[in-house]
């Protein structure tokens, strides 16, 4: 087994082995400027710019545009539904109440004919 991979090993298992040689080569890269630089590029590269950042509030933005106007034009449409089934209900409600009154004045000015003949 290589002393690299003896070195692994060791260092899974040992957690105080661990700490020390991620302070060790945290000191060694504070100390160093081209580690210092070498570290910095690499995390740039990996960094949102601001631009970065106004470019995705942008579009969150229009995003958020899109669902509101979305969300609106649902909104209308379900209000013409629930007016259309209103008045649906309402007409079959008054059809149900006008049948019922001309039927009750039907048998009332039936009874009344046969009265006027007695």
């Amino acid at each position: 087994m290589s002393l690299v991979r003896q070195l692994i090993d060791e260092l899974k298992v040992d957690s105080n082995a661990q700490k020390e040689l991620a302070e060790r080569l945290a000191l060694t890269i504070s100390e160093d400027t081209n580690l210092r630089v070498l570290l910095l590029n690499a995390l740039i590269a990996e960094a949102a710019t601001k631009r970065d950042i106004e470019s995705a509030k942008g579009e969150l933005k229009q995003e958020i545009s899109a669902v509101r106007s979305e969300l609106k034009q649902e909104i209308s449409e379900l209000r013409a539904d629930m007016r259309t089934y209103f008045y649906g209900f309402m007409g079959g409600i008054l059809a149900t109440i006008l049948t019922v009154v001309l039927i009750t004045l039907n048998s009332y000015n039936s009874q009344l004919m046969v009265i006027s003949f007695l």
